[in-house]
């Protein structure tokens, strides 16, 4: 809880939190399809790992959304796997986002 809020009222309620949450949503996305990428082609986190030139670690953290998400990294990843990264954007369901 934050506050007299609990977490899902803080992620709906306040910038900050919808922020979090936009964040969080695309972590969970990309990472998804890193893993079905993965699945397709049939790597494991050692071979994905061999091709990038990383440690296995370094996809396992990458699956799990905790570090190694950089653009150049997950494209190169998708590249190896062969596929290709898309990204698409729509309107935010936040309010008062938008500047003048």
């Amino acid at each position: 809880m934050i506050g007299s809020m609990t977490n899902s009222e803080w992620l709906a309620n306040t910038a900050e939190g919808r922020i979090v949450d936009e964040q969080q949503r695309v972590i969970v996305q990309v990472t998804y399809a890193l893993g079905r990428a993965m699945h397709e082609a049939g790597y494991s986190n050692a071979d994905l790992a061999r091709e990038l030139g990383v440690d296995r670690s370094v996809v396992t953290k990458m699956l799990r959304g905790s570090q190694g998400l950089s653009l150049e990294r997950l494209a190169y990843a998708f590249h190896v796997l062969g596929f290709s990264m898309h990204v698409s954007y729509g309107p935010s369901k936040a309010r008062g986002t938008r500047r003048s």
